[in-house]
């Protein structure tokens, strides 16, 4: 809460046995509007940057470190 404008973000999903899946707000905004589905895979490691400028997130992924 209280995100800060002009402030960069990084979220790490790390999975466990049991796969969790996530739902993004209408403001967190993706290349192309296509949001990411987070791997699945047990141990499987999800990067999401986020940047805030004010009203929106413009975010990018990187999926499936292992």
């Amino acid at each position: 809460s209280n995100p800060q404008t002009g402030a960069a973000y990084v979220i790490e999903f790390i999975q466990g046995a049991s796969a969790y899946t996530v739902a993004w707000p209408a403001a967190v905004k993706w290349p192309s509007g296509i949001a990411p589905v987070i791997s699945v895979a047990n141990g499987a490691i999800d990067k999401i940057s986020l940047y805030y400028d004010g009203s929106i997130y413009l975010s990018t992924f990187s999926q499936a470190f292992s």
